[in-house]
């Protein structure tokens, strides 16, 4: 397998994806050149790469608002709630997960909240709560990972709620979580 022509099935699904249009196997396979069988040898089912393609845009997405965080001098608590809500206010309206979710809820609930996407970001979000409390600077009322699943189900749920309802919710309620889970040392 060459690397270089994986990449380019990568390139062109991503293309497709934030153009707003369905990554389609078949279509995928016929723009890259290849079958289907080795297209899939490559990236996998398309609801593995889609995780992948949404997981590099939450890691964009995390590197982005972690910078933003650190420039505002915010630090333990209010770091990690301002990552987070920063990161779930940018799936929102006009964005490529959104749109995602517009048009295939049901994959796109499948792929955002179980597999590489879910488990990445609690594993991200994990070490955030490591680093801050080895830094004395928050105190977990319980193991770093569980504060981390408890925060990034609710994130979901936030993101799932304004999809399901068209009513958007208190992207906050987050950060409440947060504060009483993993409360200032």
């Amino acid at each position: 397998m060459s690397a270089s022509t994986r990449e380019t099935a990568l390139d062109i699904a991503r293309g497709m994806l934030g153009a707003g249009e369905r990554v389609e196997m078949a279509a995928l396979s016929e723009r890259v050149g290849v079958n289907r069988v080795t297209l899939y040898r490559w990236v996998g089912s398309r609801e593995d790469l889609l995780g992948e393609l949404l997981w590099e845009r939450v890691e964009h997405g995390l590197r982005r608002a972690e910078r933003r965080a650190r420039r505002a001098g915010r630090q333990g608590t209010d770091r990690l709630a301002a990552v987070l809500l920063d990161l779930f206010s940018a799936a929102g309206a006009g964005s490529v997960e959104r749109g995602l979710a517009d048009r295939e809820p049901a994959l796109a609930m499948r792929v955002m909240t179980s597999g590489v996407v879910h488990e990445r970001l609690i594993d991200r979000v994990t070490a955030a709560i490591e680093e801050e409390a080895a830094a004395g600077r928050v105190a977990p009322q319980e193991p770093p990972r569980r504060v981390a699943e408890i925060v990034v189900r609710s994130g979901e749920a936030v993101f799932w709620f304004d999809v399901a309802s068209g009513r958007g919710v208190d992207a906050g309620n987050v950060a409440v979580i947060l504060r009483a889970l993993c409360p200032p040392a």
